[in-house]
């Protein structure tokens, strides 16, 4: 009975980055954040009771055929099916229950999350939760069942039984917890206790040993190489120097299908936001944010270092393999500051000269940029594989709506862009 959810398309799934829920005595509402080579975008779903047991449901602005259910039914099966299915981690999930009016409606919409939680494999991988409108018995229920390795903050709010919250605090302890009686917030330090050899047994640092052994040899790795990509490659070279030697040495196809840079500006930092996604249509968006002297990458702190060193060096370490031809490369410039061309401008030489230092040259079907600088332009342009280019999109950011292309040109007549006759995407 799911309809939303099969309405996304598989891409649209693994780029959900929060989901939000609010509950109503006659509809529910849905929105889901979605990070997108663009940016981010919400998703408005809208799940409304007509009649005793029909549901219209609205996507957007796009109405879909009512659903022969209670509308509260029809929620909880797509909340399930986002629940259960969850690969990666979730920055946000809300969910609102303080305006539903029968306390059997919140305790089904409870019971079923929780039992959502409990059908998945893993714990429910998300770094904040906000749960509004239960008990506290409810709360600790679902709070057991995050991922405590990547949770990090969790808040309660209009909680329906505060004389019971002392409970909850001293299940989840915290360094960081406020507590205004119906109203609870607990942050947690993410840091999980570290073993060391000396602390596993024998024969689990023997196995450790045969198995490094064998990822360190060329041969079986070749083939295990073949059957990854871009981000289990990634984790697979933290193992130890010599597998990421090994994995240098045979430089595997990383098999990258968009690759976005955007230079924006976040909670009063600059920021350099890279959003991957690959053939297989997992994705990856990572922020690089600049306080002036030091470098917020998802909320780990590095000091004394350029925001834009990091994200270059990391995106250049993406990019280096790339042997296929991408299908988009997007460069962004969201934001107005003083001396923004010269920032803006200095930033597109720079990655302009790491591609054009690598070998062979990156082959894309589409260079999309949004900046008011030809010079930034024509600093990536010549670094592009001429012969797979196809399209290029300037991006007007002021206008939303205006896009302008240039369709299979020539390198040779690329000089001038402002000349080129413009075209409608």
């Amino acid at each position: 009975m799911p309809s939303v959810y099969e309405y996304l398309t598989d891409q649209q799934k693994n780029n959900i980055m929060s989901i939000w829920v609010g509950i109503d005595p006659d509809y529910i509402m849905l929105i889901l954040g979605l990070q997108s080579p663009y940016g981010k975008t919400n998703y408005y779903i809208k799940y409304e009771k007509f009649g005793s047991n029909t549901t219209n449901v609205k996507f957007d602005e796009e109405d879909l055929d009512p659903i022969q259910h209670k509308f509260v039914d029809v929620f909880l099966e797509d909340l399930e099916m986002l629940i259960v299915h969850r690969k990666t981690v979730l920055s946000y999930i809300a969910i609102n229950y303080s305006r539903a009016t029968t306390v059997d409606d919140r305790a089904r919409i409870c019971e079923r999350l929780e039992m959502s939680l409990k059908l998945r494999s893993t714990v429910f991988p998300v770094e904040r939760a906000e749960f509004g409108g239960t008990t506290i018995a409810q709360a600790a229920s679902f709070t057991r069942l995050l991922d405590r390795a990547k949770l990090w903050k969790v808040d309660l709010m209009e909680i329906v039984d505060p004389e019971n919250s002392e409970r909850f605090l001293n299940e989840f302890k915290s360094e960081k917890a406020i507590n205004y009686g119906n109203l609870i917030s607990i942050s947690f330090s993410n840091q999980m206790p570290q073993t060391t050899d000396l602390d596993k047994p024998d024969n689990q640092s023997m196995n450790e040993m045969v198995a490094r052994k064998v990822l360190e040899n060329r041969l079986p790795m070749q083939f295990i190489l073949r059957q990854l990509q871009c981000f289990d490659i990634e984790r697979l070279r933290k193992v130890n120097r010599g597998i990421r030697n090994c994995i240098d040495l045979i430089r595997p196809n990383p098999h990258i299908e968009k690759c976005a840079i955007t230079f924006t500006f976040s909670n009063k930092m600059l920021c350099l936001d890279t959003h991957t996604e690959l053939k297989n249509n997992e994705s990856k968006h990572v922020e690089y944010c600049s306080d002036g002297g030091d470098t917020h990458i998802q909320r780990v702190v590095f000091p004394e270092t350029n925001y834009m060193d990091l994200c270059l060096h990391d995106i250049e370490t993406i990019l280096r393999n790339q042997s296929e031809r991408i299908e988009e490369l997007l460069i962004l410039f969201q934001v107005i500051i003083n001396n923004d061309s010269v920032i803006m401008d200095d930033l597109s030489e720079r990655i302009g000269k790491f591609l054009e230092g690598r070998e062979p040259t990156l082959k894309t079907k589409k260079f999309s940029m949004g900046s008011k600088s030809q010079k930034g332009i024509m600093n990536i342009l010549p670094a592009i594989d001429e012969n797979s280019l196809t399209t290029i999109e300037l991006l007007n950011l002021s206008n939303p709506n205006f896009k302008a292309c240039l369709r299979r040109v020539p390198i040779r007549s690329r000089s001038n862009i402002t000349n080129q006759t413009m075209e409608e995407c």
